[in-house]
């Protein structure tokens, strides 16, 4: 069909009618880039949104449902904002807001005289929608979440396992945590201008570092602004710094502070990185923290929540973290928003309370209903392509056919 239209388009570009001129090229591609491609970003991320929250029958059919619904109202849109009276009068001042006045208006058939310029204005919008819809829908991440001893990491690695792509907030966040004066190589996803070393130094005081007190609370020494020191500087102590703001709620939040913009901005990149590719790849953030974060929550299509009981959860910390008292397991569990509450709030629930062949049967069954729910049968840009150039044959076929009776 493709190569059906555009062999009608290439014979009608030998006749001598007139080609589009540089005035109107450049207005469609000013109009291109500030409406058609952000225009195209927020349907193709709109439309995926959308489509992923479908939970009736099979979710795959939903998706697929919803994307045809969208590309046929959108490939109308497209066809009628080719205005036979615009393109009458390429040289008038107003064009763009002609185009954008009535773009909502009659349906203009194409006409002897203004066929090839119609052609060219349709195909330089398609193609600058499309780019927005197809980066617009690519930008799908999902989220893996869960309590503390949860078994989160256990599920994020089978994940990764099954191809999916993880983007690790715990490694960011004890990578940021480094002075800016170690070495490239002990980093794997951050850089030393990502570090939040000297701040959290300077807070908090010298106790929570490597070999410090914790009656040492001399920061002086520290206030590097941020700056490479050349120097060995000792290392936050997690323990320490665990100890302090489990049990101190203003300290958390000024912790948070800190490190949740940097966390935030070092995933946002990750996330890009292998977003935007035509391979239908999941790309998921473990996030520890989500539902505590606030707004973060809203950045993911879709959510997974590992549980277990409170019960087994304490249970499982303790067994883990055998230098912790009971009481600071429980100030830990404490810190975070309750898991049942977690759970009802996701989109998937992984029970982590069973065995390791129960577990991975359910991370198979959830990672077929994420793919079936973020990707569908095929992408929405794809749908609006072939649509448009099916009813552009149409059309074609039927001038040609109205031409050869005349």
């Amino acid at each position: 069909m493709t190569s059906l239209v555009l062999g009608k388009i290439a014979t009608l570009f030998e006749t001598d009618e007139p080609s589009i001129n540089g005035k109107v090229l450049l207005q469609e591609v000013l109009l291109s880039i500030f409406v058609l491609l952000p225009f195209g970003l927020i349907v193709g991320h709109g439309t995926m949104r959308l489509a992923s929250k479908w939970t009736i029958a099979r979710a795959d059919l939903g998706n697929l449902g919803i994307k045809l619904c969208i590309s046929s109202v959108v490939v109308l849109w497209v066809l009628n904002s080719v205005q036979c009276r615009a393109l009458q009068s390429p040289t008038d001042a107003l064009y763009i807001w002609e185009w954008i006045s009535e773009s909502w208006g009659p349906h203009c058939y194409l006409r002897k005289g203004t066929l090839i310029v119609t052609i060219q204005v349709l195909l330089v919008r398609l193609v600058s929608f499309n780019l927005g819809v197809f980066l617009g829908e690519s930008f799908r991440p999902i989220s893996l979440t869960g309590g503390i001893a949860c078994g989160k990491s256990t599920v994020a690695n089978m994940l990764r396992d099954n191809g999916v792509v993880i983007v690790d907030t715990d490694r960011i966040a004890h990578e940021i945590l480094l002075p800016p004066c170690v070495a490239k190589s002990e980093r794997q996803v951050t850089v030393p201008s990502d570090s939040v070393y000297h701040p959290i130094v300077k807070k908090f005081g010298q106790s929570i570092l490597e070999g410090h007190t914790k009656d040492d609370t001399t920061t002086a020494s520290y206030q590097g602004g941020g700056k490479e020191n050349t120097t060995t500087e000792p290392r936050i102590d997690r323990r320490k710094l665990g100890e302090v703001i489990f049990t101190d709620r203003s300290k958390r939040r000024a912790l948070n502070s800190l490190t949740h913009p940097r966390i935030m901005k070092v995933m946002i990149k990750s996330i890009l990185k292998h977003s935007f590719t035509l391979q239908n790849v999941i790309v998921c953030a473990d996030v520890p923290l989500l539902y505590e974060s606030g707004a973060l929550v809203y950045l993911f299509a879709l959510v997974i929540v590992v549980a277990i009981s409170p019960e087994l959860q304490l249970e499982r910390l303790m067994g883990r973290d055998t230098d912790l008292t009971e009481q600071q397991c429980r100030d830990r569990i404490k810190s975070q928003m309750d898991i049942n509450r977690k759970a009802r709030l996701s989109n998937f629930v992984l029970w982590n309370e069973g065995t390791q062949r129960d577990l991975e049967r359910d991370i198979d069954t959830v990672q077929e209903q994420v793919q079936k729910r973020l990707f569908g049968y095929c992408r929405l840009a794809t749908l609006i392509c072939t649509m448009t150039l099916l009813t552009l044959a149409s059309r074609l076929n039927a001038i040609t056919e109205e031409q050869g009776g005349k």
